[in-house]
């Protein structure tokens, strides 16, 4: 049964902060999101400390399929899980359904892992991932849920929102926006258009799930251009672009000074003269960092890495040098394109190796990341639903319900928590359309983090957690050393 909510839709902020896109920069004009105070703080060329925990959320929309990633490890002793399965996802594989094929396949393409009496694999091509799991970095969250439907909309929203129960309509705080207000703090979206995750809860009612700011939110879809366009005399000619801005920034610089503060039209003078400053000071702090040439390479569509996430990956890069100056302990990212009916290997094996290979962005990333910014950081990654147990009679896999949340980051107490391959799930294979129980509720996975973030703030991100569902023998409060 869904929670009845209040449909809310502030359209005019909506369209202001799409607006405010052309500027890659959309900062809440709410008291205290401002760091003004640490602008002038970094030493030119040094990479500051941050100002305490960040959670980057990674959102893989279209619902991943993190069995392909990691299946169990494959065993031709007939009746175990290990031949089972492979014999029910050889197709997804792109591999003929033959003991040799099934097990070359394995061989070729996996690097072993365990945890505990659990073996499984690693894809091959996703050498970062592995190398990060062998240094207990990674938690492998298995049998997590969010939405009980196998629609996308109302996955993402769920996980948007992180409620279970929210329905189709519902509308609220994001959870990455709860978090960044329970620490005081900014949630940056580093993608174009920012994911329901980072709008914060009404600070005149920050108990009420139904209402929404985005007051706490900062859109960075290109932190290397993100200060208002600014014209500079001594050229001789000028496009007609740069003469309405420097007649838009004459007019409000001369108006600014005789608005009265108790106009309607106050706030927005306020707000211009703070993106322009605060644009200002982010490019200079920018200019004495420059790029590191590993993630500029990404940036760019000829590039080794799908450009759309390379450009997100060189925003987190920057935005973590400039996080005192945003004020940031949450930062949204998203990888498109998991829903994986056809052509799967095809498909979604090139992006794992995008995200996870140790050419990879995250790879390039952790490379030009200094010990203590890593140390600081934590990866929060899965999708809006899981895939089915067996392939759709294709190549492909069709929409499911339970899935695997990934947490990595040096802090985290790397191992499998749940049971990753039910050997109640054999019974099922040859069932229409068998998933993936869903056995422990989002809330219990992304409240822990938010623990880590700031302790004791899962409860306030995600108040049901208590009696959200929870997998025995899991205890959320391991995930982190």
């Amino acid at each position: 049964m869904h929670r009845s909510r209040k449909i809310t839709t502030d359209m005019g902020r909506r369209r202001f902060l799409r607006g405010a896109l052309a500027s890659a920069l959309c900062v809440g004009c709410g008291p205290g999101n401002w760091a003004q105070a640490k602008w002038a703080q970094a030493a030119a060329g040094s990479f500051p400390a941050l100002p305490g925990r960040v959670l980057v959320n990674l959102f893989l929309a279209g619902g991943p399929d993190f069995r392909h990633l990691l299946p169990p490890a494959y065993s031709p002793k007939p009746g175990s899980y290990g031949r089972v399965f492979w014999r029910h996802r050889a197709r997804a594989f792109g591999i003929g359904d033959t003991e040799a094929a099934l097990q070359r396949h394995w061989n070729t393409h996996f690097t072993p892992a365990s945890s505990g009496a659990t073996r499984f694999g690693i894809m091959k091509s996703c050498g970062w991932l592995a190398s990060q799991w062998r240094q207990g970095n990674v938690a492998i969250v298995c049998n997590t849920f969010g939405s009980d439907s196998r629609d996308h909309h109302h996955g993402i929203l769920v996980m948007d929102l992180g409620d279970i129960h929210a329905g189709k309509l519902d509308q609220g705080s994001g959870w990455g926006g709860r978090l960044a207000y329970a620490t005081d703090a900014n949630a940056v979206a580093l993608t174009n258009t920012p994911r329901p995750f980072a709008f914060g809860p009404d600070p005149a009612a920050p108990g009420d799930p139904r209402r929404n700011s985005q007051d706490r939110l900062i859109v960075a879809a290109d932190t290397r251009n993100i200060a208002l366009h600014t014209v500079h005399g001594g050229a001789d000619w000028r496009s007609p672009d740069e003469y309405v801005t420097r007649a838009l920034q004459s007019y409000y610089r001369g108006m600014a000074g005789q608005v009265d503060e108790r106009s309607p039209y106050f706030r927005l003078f306020e707000h211009e003269r703070k993106l322009r400053e605060f644009g200002e000071a982010i490019d200079a702090r920018l200019a004495d960092i420059p790029v590191p040439p590993e993630l500029q390479e990404i940036t760019h569509w000829e590039g080794p890495v799908r450009a759309d996430f390379g450009i997100q990956a060189r925003n987190l890069y920057d935005a973590l040098v400039c996080a005192d100056l945003l004020n940031m302990r949450v930062a949204s990212m998203s990888f498109e394109g998991w829903d994986s009916h056809d052509k799967q290997a095809e498909s979604i094996e090139p992006m794992y190796a995008d995200l996870f290979g140790h050419n990879g962005a995250l790879a390039r990333l952790y490379r030009a990341l200094p010990d203590p910014v890593k140390r600081q950081m934590l990866f929060v990654i899965a999708g809006e639903f899981g895939r089915q147990l067996k392939d759709n009679g294709g190549n492909g896999t069709d929409h499911g319900f339970g899935n695997v949340v990934l947490l990595i980051g040096p802090s985290v107490r790397g191992g499998v928590y749940g049971d990753m391959f039910p050997e109640s799930e054999l019974a099922r294979m040859d069932d229409p359309s068998p998933d993936i129980d869903g056995r422990t509720a989002l809330d219990h996975v992304f409240g822990a983090a938010s623990d880590w973030v700031g302790p004791g703030s899962g409860g306030f991100v995600f108040p049901d957690r208590a009696s959200a569902p929870l997998e025995p023998g899991v205890e959320p409060r391991r995930f982190f050393g």
